[in-house]
């Protein structure tokens, strides 16, 4: 069975914070007031689902996330995002192009994510490398 999870962005203060969901009612800490608030709908909170799938290193990917992704000498920096129409997750360019697929996920590494680190959608490289590098990396 798949683990569903999610992690809690608060708008207001710029940091993660702790949630509970109760017979269908979630509720956010706040930490400044040491309460708990229901979340009104993405007003002040954001809910960030974990994927399902693991980055390179073993980290958790959640929607929001920044993840490198390198194949065949390119490398870019790609915002994972759920794709309402196609009801399943996927990658989305700095230009909003989303057409990718996550599924090798050993080709992906978080680097950041869009509420603390939103400049590293800013930095797109493409790096040739040579066959043997290609090689050494799986691809």
């Amino acid at each position: 069975m798949r683990e569903i999870k999610f992690r809690a962005w608060d708008r207001k203060f710029k940091k993660w914070t702790s949630y509970s969901i109760d017979d269908g009612l979630v509720m956010f800490y706040d930490d400044h007031e040491e309460c708990w608030e229901i979340g009104q709908g993405g007003e002040r909170f954001i809910l960030c689902q974990y994927i399902g799938l693991k980055d390179k290193n073993g980290r958790g990917i959640c929607e929001g996330d920044i993840v490198n992704y390198r194949s065949w000498g390119n490398e870019y920096n790609l915002e994972v995002v759920w794709i309402e129409e196609k009801a399943r997750f996927g990658l989305k360019t700095k230009a909003g192009h989303i057409n990718m697929k996550l599924w090798k996920y050993d080709w992906y590494e978080i680097i950041g994510n869009i509420y603390e680190n939103p400049e590293l959608l800013e930095e797109v490289v493409n790096v040739p490398i040579n066959r043997q590098q290609r090689k050494a990396q799986g691809n």
